[in-house]
């Protein structure tokens, strides 16, 4: 096995936030390192880590 790979983080900004309805939202992102990004998996998802 080659090893599990660590978590990458990702700096970015909210481009644009859009209310699809009560609880849900639409969130896009922008930045540089979006190009970056990929998925790997159908199931994969993102944690977001949002400042106090």
């Amino acid at each position: 096995m080659a090893g599990v790979q660590g978590y990458r983080l990702f700096n970015v900004q909210l481009a644009r936030k859009t209310e699809v309805s009560p609880s849900l939202l639409s969130l896009v992102f922008s930045g540089q390192e979006v190009a970056q990004m990929k998925c790997d998996s159908p199931d994969q998802r993102i944690k977001m880590l949002f400042p106090v």
